[in-house]
């Protein structure tokens, strides 16, 4: 432990390019004492010294070499594990994969899935199946966070048949899925309107005992809003209140756009006075919408209390805000009302659009 102690308050000075084995020493004996955690904080610091004499790549295969040359009966092959979720975490995805694919012996799940999930953030699908697919060759099975970070990536990259595929066959392996799983499928499936498919998804999820999340309902009411079935969105919502679920801003956001917008502006009206009910603050896509709502239908006083509610809670209007009050006030001929708004806009700072 003085060892430790004494490399820790020396390590600042240590160059490791120099002298890289202090810290390949310490690396694998935390490794080999599966203090991982204490392993990756010195592993980032070990890292962020080679870069600044090193480009990523250079950096990776130093660290590399130097790790693979110590010799102890504390040596570790889960430093290399903790090599690759470290340069994943860090955005290094490439250098990554290299340390992977030079290992010989497939390295621990943990550090294939930071592979995986490297991939997946930077939309790299190909090559993220393709480190998958090796990884059943080699025989490695994958857990729930695999097939997570795979499933994510596809529906991210829209490949919805590859997501579904995916988790048919996690079933199929007795993986079961878990409500981040669900969440995401139904999400992606909502964003296409293929709502049978989500509603399908959505039952299978309550019948293997997840609860939905407020996420996987705000996903159902936008893949009904996106496909103009608000009446089913408004089912939902009762089912999600009933299921014990506070709504946000997200969810009032979607169900008074979308009742604006058939002009239904009163049961509108009625979703805002409930978001106070429940303590949620509405932000601008909210009166925005209530704004556009109210204009469509002529209630031009109704509007101006919604502006003055805006600015109570320190919501200043934006473009849209004063198009659509413009738009309201030259559609009832009150151009004059119209050009002072187009005035305080310019005033503001605020640059008009085509709409304006």
């Amino acid at each position: 432990m003085k060892a430790l102690e004494l490399f820790y308050s020396t390590s600042n000075h240590v160059d490791p390019l120099r002298n890289p084995h202090p810290y390949s020493a310490i690396l694998h004996y935390r490794a080999w004492e599966k203090l991982f955690l204490k392993a990756r904080c010195l592993m980032e610091c070990f890292t962020e010294q080679l870069l600044k004499f090193h480009e990523p790549h250079g950096a990776c295969r130093f660290a590399f070499d130097a790790l693979n040359r110590v010799e102890s009966s504390k040596f570790s092959s889960d430093v290399f594990g903790v090599l690759i979720i470290v340069w994943s975490e860090m955005g290094l995805v490439e250098e990554a994969l290299c340390v992977y694919s030079w290992l010989k012996d497939l390295p621990a799940l943990r550090a294939c899935n930071a592979v995986l999930h490297g991939f997946g953030n930077v939309g790299w699908l190909v090559s993220m199946l393709e480190v998958y697919r090796k990884m059943g060759s080699r025989g490695l099975s994958p857990d729930v966070v695999t097939y997570g970070i795979l499933i994510n990536g596809c529906c991210r990259k829209g490949d919805l048949s590859k997501a579904l595929e995916l988790f048919n066959e996690m079933s199929e392996r007795g993986v079961n899925a878990n409500g981040v799983i669900y969440t995401t499928i139904v999400h992606g499936l909502c964003v296409r309107s293929k709502m049978v498919e989500a509603k399908s998804v959505f039952r299978r999820m309550e019948e293997a005992g997840v609860l939905p999340n407020l996420y996987a309902y705000n996903s159902i009411f936008d893949g009904y809003y996106r496909s103009g079935n608000v009446k089913q969105a408004l089912v939902v919502y009762r089912q999600m209140l009933i299921d014990g679920i506070p709504p946000n801003v997200v969810t009032f956001s979607i169900l008074i756009d979308a009742l604006c917008g058939l002009g239904k502006v009163v049961a509108a009206r009625n979703f805002l006075v409930n978001m106070a009910k429940f303590g949620v603050v509405p932000n601008i896509f909210v009166y925005n919408s209530l704004i556009k709502g109210y204009c469509g239908v002529g209630k031009l006083p109704e509007v101006e209390k919604f502006t003055k509610e805006m600015r109570k809670f320190g919501i200043s209007p934006d473009v849209f805000t004063y198009s659509m009050l413009i738009k309201g006030h030259c559609c009832g001929g009150n151009i004059e009302e119209a050009d002072d708004l187009l005035q305080k806009m310019m005033k503001e700072g605020i640059v008009a659009n085509s709409v304006t």
